[in-house]
């Protein structure tokens, strides 16, 4: 594919929210098209692409009016699904490490000793520059 058809694809890529079996197969169905128009004329403009298939925005809004309102439902309830989990995920560990950060200061109150860190000694001695 030339450039102005990658653009046109990417586009249409983007716009695209999600990437469902039928989705996957509106995208491959307009690669193929690109592809054949890309091959049969070389020096195809983006505005030629716009021109013979349409906007990418309109091509997008088109496909999602005349698809299957409970498919779409179906999709955007697993979506949901998906953003809850990992908002309850993200909350877990977040209140996990509060935890562990807070017996940790407490631990260091209580022994009054500092919390054991690796220190590296990068300094060079006599004996290894005579190796």
């Amino acid at each position: 594919m030339n450039k102005p058809c990658r653009k046109f694809y990417k586009e249409l890529r983007t716009l695209t929210p999600s990437r469902g079996r039928y989705e996957r197969k509106m995208l491959r169905t307009y690669k193929m098209r690109l592809q054949s128009l890309s091959s049969r004329d070389d020096c195809a403009t983006y505005d030629k692409l716009v021109g013979e298939l349409g906007n990418p925005r309109d091509i997008v809004d088109d496909y999602y009016a005349n698809i299957d309102p409970v498919y779409l439902i179906k999709k955007m309830n697993i979506v949901r699904t998906v953003r809850r989990f990992l908002c309850y995920v993200l909350v877990l560990f977040m209140v996990s490490t509060s935890t562990i950060g807070f017996f940790a200061v407490k631990y260091y109150i209580k022994k009054n000793t500092p919390i054991p860190v690796f220190k590296f000694d990068l300094s060079v001695s006599e004996d290894d520059e005579n190796d």
